[in-house]
């Protein structure tokens, strides 16, 4: 079996995700903006919240929730540990 060579952007999995998975993103950045919301007004770059770790900057128009990982490295699929070690 051959390898895939075609990549699938971050834009067109979260453009999936709304259109054919019928998720709300909307909803979905504001449960997370609420969540994080308190820590980032008090100045913190990073927020644990059940074993996720929220990383916070701020940019000209207020905080920006920059990604999200796991605590427990346990938590990460193999094949993002795998890139993470190389």
């Amino acid at each position: 079996m051959s390898r895939c060579r075609t990549r699938v952007s971050d834009h067109a999995v979260v453009r999936y995700l709304e259109r054919a998975g019928g998720f709300d993103i909307a909803s979905l950045r504001r449960q997370i903006a609420l969540r994080v919301d308190a820590a980032a007004r008090a100045g913190a770059d990073a927020i644990t919240i059940d074993g996720l770790k929220y990383m916070i900057t701020a940019d000209d128009f207020g905080y920006v929730i920059t990604t999200v990982v796991p605590v427990d490295e346990r938590s990460v699929v193999p094949h993002q540990r795998r890139k993470a070690a190389e």
